[in-house]
């Protein structure tokens, strides 16, 4: 498995995450947005921001893992 395939199978895997992980994780990565930020444009408590960001950074870390192992 190169690099590119492993990139394009994370990408593609984070639909495994739920809407709002999802949510919560691309606007953090892709529009560097920070989690109070976040919590505001989605209507999320800061806490919930917060715990959304954390499991799905998780997960997508064991996406990674996975790929990169397979």
């Amino acid at each position: 498995l190169d690099r590119s395939s492993a990139a394009s199978d994370v990408y593609k895997r984070q639909a495994q995450l739920t809407e709002s992980q999802r949510s919560v994780y691309r606007l953090n990565l892709y529009e560097d947005m920070p989690v109070r930020q976040i919590a505001v444009v989605l209507n999320l408590k800061y806490k919930q921001a917060e715990k959304k960001l954390g499991v799905a950074r998780k997960k997508v870390r064991g996406f990674v893992e996975k790929a990169l192992a397979g």
